[in-house]
Order: C-alpha cells, then sequence, then structure tokens
C-alpha cells in the first residue's frame, strides 16, 4: 500500500510534468510547423502503472482522473452522484475504500 501523502505528490507531479510536456510541445509546434513534439518518458507511464498497481486500481480511475476531460464524478446508475472526486486525496480515499 502507499500512503495518502505520496500518491498524492506522484499525481501532482505527474500533472506538473504533463502541463510543461504540454506547453513545451505547443512551444515547439508554433516553432516549428509540427515537425517536432515531446515524446512522454517510459518512466512516466511506468509511475502510473505503479500507483495502479500499488491501489489495485484495476478500472483505470487513476488514467481517467489525470486524463479525461470529464467532471470528477463517478454516478450511479439513475444518475445521482455517489462519489465526488475532484480532488486527489478524494481519489485516494475511494480507490483505498474500493480495493
Amino acid at each position: 500500500m502507499i500512503s495518502k501523502e505520496i500518491f498524492c505528490q506522484a499525481i501532482q507531479a505527474i500533472q506538473s510534468d504533463w502541463e510543461k510536456n504540454r506547453r513545451l510541445d505547443k512551444l515547439l509546434d508554433d516553432c516549428f510547423d509540427g515537425y517536432v513534439s515531446i515524446k512522454e518518458s517510459h518512466s512516466f507511464g511506468m509511475l502510473i502503472e505503479v500507483l495502479k498497481e500499488a491501489l489495485h486500481d484495476t478500472n483505470s480511475l487513476i488514467d481517467w482522473w489525470l486524463f479525461d476531460d470529464v467532471s470528477k464524478f463517478i454516478y450511479d446508475d439513475d444518475g445521482n452522484v455517489t462519489n465526488d472526486l475532484t480532488n486527489v486525496e478524494a481519489l485516494y480515499d475511494y480507490l483505498i475504500e474500493n480495493i
């Protein structure tokens, strides 16, 4: 198991690096008309896999939370919000509760 503190720090580091890479990719695209782009490192993907494994994230909620541009709520079959995952601490708690 991984602590909430370390999980949150790792997610924040991923988000920070992802945003930096997106900005750099945009800058390179503007300068070189799309001929140069940033490729994510293997370690970037592996860190996400380690987090998923540590928290038994078999449904890829971490990927969804990080990369899908949707509201971070979980709904029941009737469309009612059952979980508000708008912050990383809530994501951690949800994953821990649903191992």
